[in-house]
């Protein structure tokens, strides 16, 4: 047993992780502004880009055709939606443009978690929910569930859409508290923090995508929002 495991520990001090292709620009702490706001929006998708996931930079009216055309062919058509959010509603509409039957296949997550389990869990291929913030320093991307979307339309289907405005943007998490500025009555009672798709490893360091939440995480930020 001692053998197996010196020689599973040689390896991991063996083995090297490369260095990001492209260095992240210098952080900048508050909120930020021209060419900070640049440099902050860099880093950020710097950071999510190196954990393996899509950042389309849109406006807000052309975003659903950048998104359209970003998706991996074929692309999904059974999406778990907001029942009366307005970015699901705008998805929507550009989905029955783009697929004529794509009415049929649209989920929605109307009030309880029991409406929508089978098909949440056997058939839905994608999800497209909002995001109330995002941090430049991790590639993080801050949801606040709520009635209206709760936290599993982010955890459960194998691809997740989240729209972002860049006005949110901040660098680090500490910007985000403070910009919240919470008290014990308004403090969100969970708050979802995503750096890409889900990921695991084993003692060798072997990542596997999506074994437990999404395989592909697509992050749309809204630049004129």
């Amino acid at each position: 047993m001692s053998l197996s495991r010196n020689a599973i520990l040689n390896r991991l001090r063996e083995s090297k992780v490369p260095p990001p292709s492209v260095a992240p620009p210098p952080l900048n702490t508050g909120s930020a502004k021209g060419d900070d706001a640049q440099a902050t929006m860099t880093r950020f998708t710097i950071q999510l880009e190196a954990a393996h996931a899509q950042v389309i930079r849109a406006s807000a009216a052309d975003w659903p055709h950048r998104l359209l055309s970003a998706l991996p062919a074929p692309m999904p058509k059974q999406w778990l939606l907001s029942d009366t959010h307005p970015l699901s509603n705008t998805w929507a509409a550009a989905l029955q443009h783009a697929v004529p039957d794509t009415e049929a296949t649209l989920c929605r997550y109307a009030s309880c978690v029991e409406g929508v389990k089978q098909a949440l869990f056997q058939t839905i291929e994608a999800s497209l929910t909002s995001a109330q913030a995002a941090i430049a320093e991790t590639g993080t991307l801050v949801l606040e569930p709520s009635p209206d979307e709760p936290r599993l339309m982010s955890l459960v289907p194998p691809l997740h859409v989240a729209v972002v405005n860049a006005s949110t943007l901040v660098a680090t998490f500490t910007d985000y508290l403070m910009q919240r500025q919470w008290t014990a009555t308004t403090i969100p009672t969970n708050i979802v923090l995503i750096s890409g798709p889900s990921k695991t490893a084993d003692i060798q360091q072997t990542l596997a995508y999506g074994a437990h939440g999404p395989k592909a995480l697509y992050v749309v930020i809204l630049t004129d929002a």
